[in-house]
């Protein structure tokens, strides 16, 4: 596809959609559609804000008690970049901030830049907390205690940062299983991830653990909000889409949608939060897309 007609395509309609793939494309239009209850809470609730992809750009952000930012604050993966971002986020008003690193962050990655340790070191992080395959835990008022996990790596694409090549298991049994909240620089796949291309290991590693919120980026035209209950739809869902299964596979994911809209089914299942924070979006990245912002 030449350049130009790249950057001026358009998303297919809904008929195109069907025409090239309608049992995925029906699959998608039923999930869509089902219902779903969200985990209830005790106490307070905790508003989390969720930015991922700024990329040297500095949104307005809401208040809240947690920021989360889920990887690519930066462009060119410098310490300049990186530290003018690091001092941006310190200056906002949030209690926690959390962040992981992204494909473009090049300095935060030791395999790729083994020379620059003394730059890694000169870093101000302020009260940001980093995780790189680590957890934190915050507390707040009324005893309320979130677990957080991050983790940066993304399928290899071009010579960035924190990649794994394709086909490669980085995720699987990675999280642990008292997890409240993951942040991932890749999404899982099928899931605000664009044409499927987020990673199979990571959606079985959150089918595992179920978290209540799950923050991502990286595929900045998936951006957007899910709740994914994790029960007999979403599996038929997922089957449909990766090709393993077809057309019986639809009929029954039907019946399922069905009883739950006539009140039929259970809806006491866990649910999650899947949340893609791209901040940027449009074809050339020219869209700022607004940061969002989760209760838990």
């Amino acid at each position: 596809m030449a350049l130009n007609s790249l950057l001026h395509r358009r998303e297919p309609t809904w008929f195109e959609a069907f025409k090239y793939q309608p049992t995925k494309t029906l699959a998608q239009t039923l999930w869509r559609y089902r219902r779903t209850r969200q985990r209830s809470f005790h106490g307070t609730p905790i508003t989390i804000v969720c930015i991922s992809d700024t990329h040297n750009t500095t949104p307005t952000l809401p208040s809240g008690d947690i920021l989360i930012h889920a990887g690519d604050l930066t462009q060119g993966g410098t310490k300049e970049e990186l530290q003018a971002a690091l001092d941006w986020m310190n200056a906002q008003p949030h209690e926690y901030k959390v962040v992981i690193a992204g494909n473009h962050e090049l300095l935060l990655d030791h395999r790729k830049t083994p020379d620059e340790q003394t730059a890694r070191d000169a870093l101000r992080w302020g009260s940001i907390i980093y995780l790189n395959e680590s957890c934190t835990t915050m507390k707040f008022q009324g005893g309320r205690t979130l677990k957080v996990y991050g983790n940066p790596w993304t399928r290899r694409h071009g010579n960035w940062a924190f990649q794994y090549a394709p086909g490669e298991d980085v995720f699987s049994n990675q999280i642990p299983e008292d997890a409240n909240i993951v942040v991932t620089h890749s999404p899982p796949r099928f899931h605000l991830d664009i044409a499927a291309w987020g990673d199979d290991f990571l959606l079985q590693e959150i089918w595992r653990v179920r978290p209540r919120l799950h923050v991502f980026g990286h595929l900045h035209a998936g951006y957007g909000q899910e709740v994914v209950a994790w029960d007999r739809v979403q599996d038929l869902y997922e089957r449909i889409c990766g090709g393993s299964d077809g057309v019986l596979a639809l009929l029954l994911l039907a019946f399922y949608v069905g009883i739950g809209w006539l009140g039929s089914g259970s809806l006491d299942v866990p649910t999650s939060i899947l949340v893609n924070a791209a901040a940027i979006g449009g074809l050339r990245d020219e869209r700022q897309q607004r940061p969002q912002v989760v209760l838990i």
